[in-house]
């Protein structure tokens, strides 16, 4: 396995990256030397982590400061299914659900592993410590989880054959279905659909084993981003992260209103959330203390922030003036309001990302409909006017997100083609080149891996199906 210099990716995503070489073993690693893994148990001191102290079990913590953009590792899983074996499992005429069928599949890999394994198997030894550190402890409990362990780089033979016969499938899913990852912004239900019509798509990742990712804990203002290219998992800090924070992301798209967000977290991982992001819009969002006006946009907001819609399949000019004016109302009411601070503000911004796009896409296409190009660009200039906010609600709030980048191109789409002086296309150039370098880090001194990237990105986020039309393989 080699060590990958963070300081130019730009080969780990254009280099042997390309789609075409998709299935094969990846052997980019590295780990940024300011990390480090701290039990909530563990008490710590100003000499060591600065006082960190982890509530949530056990987390990763900054040791020094780490900046918005470097890298904090890249590291392959140490199990993980392979896309193409997986696709052709799929086309072979099983009736089981994509996601349910590869979770079945790496339980089987994972059961095989421990159940031949003989003591000196050094690989199967490395595997099973990574993978039975996301138990919450060693059974010998003054064995300390390292770095190297959940990297499945310490092939100590920390496990007998004895001690690993009780370990049964039930116990592998319920560790896998909090820990393992799948797929990021092309979920389960595209990729199936995909391969249901018979069409060949290869996801960067299918399902995998990344324990030093899993230690990672959540928070809906998330300091940290993690994409994948290829099978590799690559983790950047979105926010400068001061000596002693905890390092963390969010384990679902923050751009939900707070109920939803805890819905799902308690739903899907166990518990509810309390981040502080959650705490202030639980204490000032309180529908008892809320005025009637305040509660009422955000009622009306909801009925339009539940998922994106096929604005072309809408042909109802009601419904489209009643989502315009509920964005209306939110932006004259909620984000005018002087009795919510401005934190609130901008979460709440964020959580209607869903309602926004709506908006734009309404707004977008009237605009197009219309036959004089002033009242098009009144249009475009309200939109971007609009967009520009949600930006700067995203840069503290989701940081470099995909919703975050899309946006980006939408602003600077607009500022391009306007006739306003006052919208500058190079500041939002400038502002798209900040986030990519965020999001993905240093991609050398080459300005031609830097445009590559910010096109990659528009062809996935801006067009319909823009997935299946790249060359590369990330997001």
């Amino acid at each position: 396995m080699t060590i990958i210099d963070p300081k130019d990716l730009s080969n780990l995503y254009f280099g042997a990256n390309k789609k075409t070489n998709a299935g094969e073993e990846t052997a980019e690693f590295f780990v940024h030397p300011s990390i480090a893994i701290q039990s909530g148990t563990e008490s710590t001191t100003p000499s060591d982590h600065h006082g960190t102290n982890i509530v949530h079990g056990r987390g990763m913590v900054a040791t020094n400061d780490i900046a918005a953009g470097e890298c904090i590792f890249i590291t392959p899983p140490t199990v993980g299914m392979d896309c193409h074996a997986m696709e052709s499992k799929f086309k072979s005429g099983t009736n089981v659900a994509l996601e349910d069928l590869a979770m079945e599949e790496l339980i089987d890999k994972m059961m095989k592993d421990i159940n031949s394994k003989q003591d000196g198997d050094t690989k199967v030894n490395a595997c099973i410590n990574s993978f039975l550190c996301l138990m919450g402890s060693t059974k010998d409990t003054k064995k300390k989880v390292t770095i190297q362990m959940l990297n499945g780089k310490d092939d100590t033979d920390h496990w007998s054959a004895e001690e690993l016969k009780d370990l049964s499938r039930k116990d592998m899913k319920t560790i896998l279905l909090k820990n393992a990852f799948g797929p990021d912004f092309i979920m389960y239900d595209r990729i199936q659909a995909q391969w249901s019509s018979n069409l060949s798509y290869t996801p960067p990742n299918i399902l995998g084993v990344f324990p030093l990712a899993a230690m990672i804990n959540h928070s809906c203002t998330p300091n940290a981003v993690r994409t994948f290219s290829n099978s590799c998992m690559v983790a950047h800090a979105c926010q400068t992260i001061p000596a002693g924070k905890e390092i963390m992301w969010s384990y679902i798209p923050p751009t939900q209103v707070m109920a939803d967000r805890r819905r799902a977290l308690k739903k899907r991982h166990g518990f509810l959330c309390k981040c502080e992001r959650c705490m202030i819009e639980a204490k000032e969002l309180r529908k008892d203390l809320l005025p009637t006006n305040l509660k009422q946009a955000l009622e009306e907001a909801n009925k339009w922030n539940e998922g994106m819609l096929d604005m072309s399949q809408i042909s109802d000019e009601t419904s489209k003036r009643q989502l315009c004016a509920a964005a209306i109302h939110l932006e004259e009411t909620i984000f005018s309001s002087k009795s919510l601070s401005n934190e609130v503000k901008r979460h709440v911004r964020v959580g209607y990302t869903n309602l926004h796009i709506n908006y734009f896409n309404t707004m977008l296409t009237t605009a197009a409909n219309r036959k004089q190009p002033q009242q098009q660009q009144n249009v475009q200039d309200l939109v971007l006017q609009s967009a520009t906010q949600l930006h700067f609600a995203y840069c503290s709030s989701n940081n470099t997100s995909t919703e975050h980048l899309s946006v980006l191109h939408l602003c600077y789409e607009l500022a391009s083609s306007s006739k306003n002086n006052n919208n500058n296309a190079k500041f939002w150039t400038e502002a798209i080149k900040r986030a990519h370098l965020t999001r993905y880090g240093s991609l050398g001194s080459n300005l031609t891996s830097i445009r590559n990237c910010m096109v990659h990105t528009r062809t996935v986020l801006r067009q319909r199906d823009g997935y299946l039309q790249v060359q590369f393989n990330f997001l």
